[in-house]
C-alpha cells in the first residue's frame, strides 16, 4: 500500500507520523516536479503509483483513482459538510485513524480492553474520542485519542467552532496555546512573536468596518492586509470577508468563520459577481474569484 499526501501543513505532518508508526510508505503529490501547495493539490501530475492499494490525502493525481480518498474540502468527500460535533471523523487525520484501524493497522498504543459491541475504528465517548484497534491475537483495545490529535482535527476542520467550544474534548483556551506553539514551530518563529502577531491582528480586525447581507453582519477586511487574519477571526468569533491574490486563478474573495446561515447568505449574494464559488456552510467558509 502507498499513501500519497497533499500540501504540507501541521495536520499533514501528523498524518505522515501516523503512517510511519504503521510502517507504511508515503509519497508527496507533485505538480511540475515540486510538492503541491494548497492551490494546486487537486491538479497533481505525480507520482504515478506502481503498487495498490493507494490512499490519497487532500490531493488528486491525474489518471489515478485511489482506493481510499481521505479529504473534507469538496462535495463528495467523506468529511464535507460534517458539523463541529463530528469534527474528528470528519477531519483528514480522523479519517486516517479510522481507515488504519479498520484495515488492521495499529497507529496508537493500546490503552484499555474494548467493550462489548466495539468494532475497529473511531468511537465517540460523548466528551472525547477513542480508537478501537485489533491486536495480533484478535483482541480489541480502546486507545484514547491524544489531545494534540483532537486539537489538530478541530483546528483543521472547524477552527471557529473549536474556539467557540463546540468540539467535544477541545478546550478553547488550551487550543489557542497549543495552536500558537505548534504553528510557531512550523513557521520557525518564537511563540511570543506569533502570539503578539495574533493580538495585533485582533486589534486591527476590530477596527474594520461592518457590512451586512440581509440580517447577517460581517467584518469587511477586503481592503486591509492583516497577517493572522483567520486566527483573529476565530478567536474573536466574527465572520470576516477578505480579498487576496490566488496564484492560479487571480483575485479571490472569501469568507471566514461564518455561521451556516452567514455562509449561505454570502454565497447567494455573490453568485453573479464571483466565479467558481465554493464553500462549506457546516465548516464556516466560502470563496470565489472576481470575474
Amino acid at each position: 500500500m502507498q499513501i500519497i499526501l497533499g500540501a504540507a501543513d501541521p495536520e499533514m505532518s501528523r498524518i505522515e507520523q501516523l503512517a510511519a508508526a504503521c510502517g507504511l510508505p508515503v509519497a508527496y503529490a507533485t505538480h511540475g516536479g515540486e510538492r503541491v501547495r494548497s492551490y494546486n493539490a487537486y491538479q497533481a501530475d505525480g507520482p504515478i503509483p506502481d503498487t495498490s492499494p493507494v490512499w490519497t490525502v487532500e490531493c488528486a493525481i491525474q489518471d489515478v483513482v485511489p482506493t481510499v480518498r481521505i479529504d473534507h474540502h469538496r462535495p463528495g468527500d467523506a468529511g464535507y459538510g460534517k458539523p463541529p460535533k463530528h469534527y474528528l471523523p470528519a477531519s483528514s487525520i480522523g479519517q486516517m485513524l479510522d481507515h488504519l484501524a479498520r484495515a488492521g493497522y495499529r497507529p496508537l498504543p493500546e490503552d484499555t480492553p474494548a467493550r462489548n459491541g466495539d468494532r475497529p475504528g473511531l468511537r465517540s465517548t460523548g466528551t472525547g474520542w477513542v480508537l478501537v484497534q485489533t491486536y495480533p491475537d484478535g483482541t480489541l483495545y480502546r486507545s484514547d485519542i491524544p489531545a494534540d490529535m483532537l486539537y489538530t482535527a478541530a483546528a483543521d476542520h472547524c477552527l471557529g467552532a473549536a474556539y467557540r467550544g463546540e468540539c467535544p474534548g477541545v478546550a478553547p483556551d488550551d487550543l489557542r496555546v497549543w495552536r500558537t506553539h505548534t504553528r510557531a514551530r512550523f513557521q520557525r518563529i518564537s511563540y511570543t512573536d506569533l502570539w503578539e502577531r495574533q493580538e495585533v491582528a485582533i486589534r486591527r480586525l476590530r477596527q474594520q468596518p461592518t457590512m451586512h447581507i440581509g440580517q447577517h453582519a460581517y467584518k469587511d477586511a477586503r481592503n486591509a492586509s492583516i497577517p493572522e487574519l483567520p486566527e483573529a477571526a476565530a478567536i474573536l468569533g466574527v465572520a470576516v470577508i477578505y480579498r487576496m491574490r490566488d496564484p492560479q486563478y487571480g483575485e479571490k474573495e472569501g469568507l471566514l468563520n461564518g455561521s451556516p446561515k452567514q455562509v449561505q447568505a454570502w454565497m447567494h449574494a455573490n453568485q453573479d459577481r464571483l466565479a467558481r464559488i465554493y464553500g462549506d456552510p457546516a465548516r464556516g467558509f466560502a470563496g470565489g474569484y472576481v470575474k
